[in-house]
This record gives structure tokens, C-alpha cells and sequence, in this order.
């Protein structure tokens, strides 16, 4: 079958289909068991640059998705170590996710596209993540890192606000974590790095959705980590005094905070700080009424 795969040049575009074909109900009645390094084959420079290898897994896939499901054509991806690499069979100046969805879109293979969207925003999420991790652990400047994101975000317009939100934490929180001596230590070290990196966070998280998600985020750290499970009211403060949470996220996340996970301990631990924020919102809003008031004072001063 690899030798085969190697000469698919030296036959006509007919003639590939029909082997196309053929091996797809190879793997579907598992006629044996085809070797798994059968598909690093078609990753061959020259067949790549050519499209051979595009045009060949494309009447492949349609061929198994017609006669069995995504799930098993992942798994034979998966077992010939190709699963990550679907955009190596795209010539390099069309390996991107949108010419991906493009090509599979117009031949009907919706499934895969839906599939593979996920997979790719999620390493790309991950690619981000890892810069940002590396910038945090070597002590790079906040700007340099903000300029990162700003790049990566104009990059990748698809990478959902959640997305980033999730690969920044992460970055911090694993900066934390490598900086921490000790468990002990860890709760200290979270806050002075959240603090210390705060204009990041405001860069990744520029709406109420993304804040949302970053106190969902918060929220299973501290939970997951038993010795960060009394600082999330702490994290919550300096989040909001430097400007990252907004007033309207943190009320809402304490009204309508939907993930259960630990939820009941953080109400308590922040309920003195929204109290505060319930007061001082009352507050302005009766400093907003008094000029109304003054005004229709001072109408009905004239009227006399």
C-alpha cells in the first residue's frame, strides 16, 4: 500500500480516484491491518506542491464519510499520525484553516470542516498560549507581550475571545506556578504575577464575555487547586482595581455565575467586597439623579 501511495505521480487522476476508493474500504472492513505510517506517504514534497496528495484524501475522505463515520476516519488519521497534520497535505501558500474549510466545504465534507475548525483554533490557542508562557518565564516586558497578543489576535481572526482569554491565564497561572517555592508559596505568587501582568489581561479580555470567561477561568483554578481555593475574593479585588473586571461582570458573575464548581465558598469569600460594589453603585446612581433634580429646581424657580 506504501509503495502504491509513493507512485500515485505515475498514474492519472482516474486512475488515483479509483485507488482512492479501494483503500478507503481497505480501512473500513479492516481487510488486515494497514501499516500506520501508510499515510505519511502522501506528505511528500512533491506530491504536496503538486496537490496529488489534496486531491487524493479528498475522494478518500468523501469515499469513507459516504459508507462510515468521522469518528472512525479520525481514528485511522489518529493511528497514522496524521491526524494534527491535515494541513500538510495543502501546498504551503494555501495551508491555512480558512482554504481548509474552503476546499472540504465545496466538497460537501461539513463534518470534517466543523471537526476540524475546533482542532485548530485549539492549537492554535495552544500556540499562543506557549509564546506568552515563554515571555512570562523569561521576564519579558508586559508591552513586548501585549504586542504579541495584538499580532496573534489580528493573525488568527478567528480565535475566539475565550480562546485567548483561556491561553493568557493559563500562561500566567503555569508562570506562577514556576516561580512559586513551594505550594505554600503558589496564592502570594498567583496575585503579584496577575498584578505585574495586568495590562495583558485587559488586552485579552476587552469585553463582558471575555470577562466572564476569565472569571469562569479563575473560578476552576481555585477550585481545582485546593491552595489557591481561598484567593479567588483576593484575585476578584486586584482584577477589578486594575481595571481588568468591570463592575457589571463581577455582579453578574455573583448572581448568575452559573459553573458550580466551588461556587458556594466564593459567594461567601465575596460577598463583603460586592456589597461594597452594590453600595457604591447606589451611590452613583444617586449622584447621576442630583443634576436632574437641580435642573428641574432651578425650571421651576424660573416658571415663578
Amino acid at each position: 500500500m506504501r509503495k502504491l501511495l509513493q507512485l500515485l505521480e505515475h498514474y492519472g487522476a482516474g486512475e488515483r480516484d479509483k485507488i482512492a476508493l479501494v483503500i478507503a474500504q481497505v480501512f473500513i472492513l479492516k481487510l488486515g491491518v494497514p501499516p500506520e505510517n501508510v499515510f505519511s506517504v502522501l506528505l511528500n514534497d512533491v506530491m504536496v506542491a503538486k496537490g496529488t496528495s489534496l486531491g487524493f484524501v479528498t475522494t478518500l475522505f468523501r469515499a469513507w464519510l459516504l459508507d462510515s463515520n468521522l469518528e472512525e476516519l479520525m481514528a485511522a488519521l489518529r493511528r497514522g499520525k496524521v491526524e494534527e497534520r491535515l494541513l500538510e497535505f495543502f501546498p504551503q501558500q494555501r495551508r491555512s484553516a480558512d482554504a481548509f474549510a474552503a476546499h472540504f466545504g465545496a466538497e460537501g465534507l461539513h463534518e470534517l470542516v466543523a471537526h476540524s475548525k475546533k482542532r485548530f483554533a485549539d492549537a492554535r490557542a495552544k500556540e499562543l498560549r506557549d509564546a506568552l508562557g515563554e515571555m512570562v518565564g523569561e521576564g519579558a516586558g508586559v508591552p513586548e507581550a501585549c504586542e504579541l497578543l495584538k499580532q496573534r489576535k489580528a493573525k488568527d481572526g478567528g480565535l475566539a475571545e475565550e480562546a485567548v482569554v483561556g491561553a493568557v491565564w493559563e500562561a500566567l497561572l503555569k508562570g506562577a506556578q514556576a516561580q512559586a517555592k513551594g505550594a505554600a508559596q503558589l496564592p502570594a505568587q498567583l496575585v503579584k504575577t496577575v498584578r505585574g501582568w495586568a495590562k495583558l489581561l485587559q488586552a485579552a479580555a476587552p469585553s463582558r464575555k471575555a470577562e466572564a470567561e476569565l472569571l469562569a477561568r479563575l473560578q476552576t483554578t481555585c477550585y481545582d487547586d485546593t491552595v489557591l481555593l481561598k484567593s479567588f475574593a483576593e484575585l476578584v479585588r486586584h482584577l477589578y482595581d486594575k481595571d481588568v473586571l468591570s463592575e457589571e461582570a463581577v455582579l453578574g458573575w455573583y448572581r448568575r455565575g452559573a459553573n458550580p464548581k466551588g461556587r458556594a465558598v466564593f459567594l461567601k469569600d465575596l460577598e463583603k467586597f460586592v456589597q461594597w460594589l452594590q453600595e457604591a453603585e447606589e451611590e452613583s446612581d444617586g449622584e447621576d439623579a442630583t443634576p436632574a433634580v437641580v435642573q428641574a429646581a432651578d425650571a421651576a424657580n424660573a416658571g415663578a
